[in-house]
């Protein structure tokens, strides 16, 4: 059902069917119950899609993406320059049904996922993106808080927050999406301990070694494909790592460049 003439067209649809773009093999990307989203007409006009609403419900999401980094969830051609997502001043989507499987990441996940605004009335970031399943198999839970989205705007940092946590790891931190709602632009700070390094792989599904009861720190700046860790500091038992870490994928494949102080905190060794 379209309501087209409107300052804020809109459209519903039931049972929804989303198949994979063609850079990707043939088969689902979302199947949905009920689909309500509108949009605002005049940056439409200017060729900008804002979205007034967007309401996703019994829904399944079958989230793909390749080693060589092209996903079905990607809205151009691998290698096509984006502006990025829609802006979303209201999105709902209760209690999703989502399998990723991400072999650039080394991801696989199997669970519920539900967005919409906090529980907390009062809360200081009222969105909130909330999952629970298994990744990597092991169990997992993680919540995503954002400000509010009724006021976001491509011009202001979107400010967030998250938690994890999987097979003894807990894995916490903030930041902001400079380019909002962006995520391959942002900057922010994270913790992790646990009572093993190596069980982080549960969590990023990055290849750790076994080192016992760990803390780690540092902050994150993302620009597309270049990733810097900044002010790391891992600790473990009598061990100490510091330094800088760079990655940049736009090759296809990684580059690293690292600047590391390791070993214990009275005798360090610079690599």
């Amino acid at each position: 059902r379209a309501h087209p003439f409107s300052l804020a067209p809109s459209l519903m649809g039931e049972r929804v069917s989303i198949g994979n773009p063609p850079w990707m093999p043939p088969g689902p990307t979302a199947q949905i119950g009920t689909l309500t989203l509108s949009v605002e007409l005049l940056p439409l006009l200017t060729g900008s899609v804002h979205l007034q609403r967007l309401e996703l419900r019994d829904a399944t999401l079958q989230l793909l993406r390749a080693a060589d980094g092209r996903a079905n969830w990607q809205s151009r051609p691998p290698g096509s320059s984006t502006a990025g997502p829609p802006l979303i001043y209201s999105l709902l989507v209760p209690n999703a049904r989502v399998q990723l499987h991400d072999d650039r990441r080394h991801l696989q996940f199997a669970g519920t996922v539900s967005a919409g605004n906090s529980a907390d009335a009062h809360a200081a970031l009222p969105f909130e993106i909330k999952g629970e399943g298994t990744l990597n198999d092991r169990p997992v839970k993680f919540t995503i808080q954002g400000s509010s989205l009724t006021a976001v705007k491509r011009s202001a940092p979107y400010a967030f927050q998250f938690t994890e946590d999987s097979s003894g790891s807990h894995l916490s931190g903030r930041g902001v999406l400079t380019r909002p709602l962006d995520v391959r632009y942002l900057n922010t700070s994270f913790e992790a301990q646990g009572v093993d390094l190596k069980d982080l792989y549960f969590l990023i599904g990055v290849a750790f070694p076994d080192t016992g009861p760990y803390r780690l720190s540092g902050r994150l700046e993302r620009e597309g494909l270049h990733f810097k860790y900044s002010g790391l500091a891992v600790t473990s038992g009598e061990s100490d790592m510091q330094g800088t870490l760079s990655v940049d994928s736009t090759s296809g494949r990684p580059n690293f460049t690292a600047e590391l102080q390791i070993g214990r905190a009275s005798c360090r060794e610079r690599v």
